[in-house]
């Protein structure tokens, strides 16, 4: 957050990592284990509209890398409030 003083402030994401997946249902009679990587980034708006109340808005963009399916790329939207005790 460049300025954690402003009521509205915007944000910058950017992160990445693995995601393992194992399913439940066996097909063949052997486990098919996937291993990717993936990395996103996004942006936002916070709005804290007192002390104890916020509303946040942001996209994420992700960049999931597989064997199959290079580079899928997949879009988030989320919007939500945040209280505080």
């Amino acid at each position: 957050t460049p300025r954690p003083d402003w009521r509205v402030t915007p944000f910058l994401e950017l992160g990445g990592g693995f995601s393992k997946i194992q399913p439940n249902v066996y097909y063949n009679g052997s486990p098919t284990l996937k291993l990717e990587t993936v990395g996103y980034y996004g942006a936002g708006i916070r709005w804290a509209v007192n002390n104890r109340f916020e509303f946040r808005i942001h996209e994420r963009s992700y960049l999931y890398s597989r064997k199959s399916n290079p580079n899928e790329a997949l879009n988030e939207w989320k919007a939500g409030f945040a209280f505080y005790f």
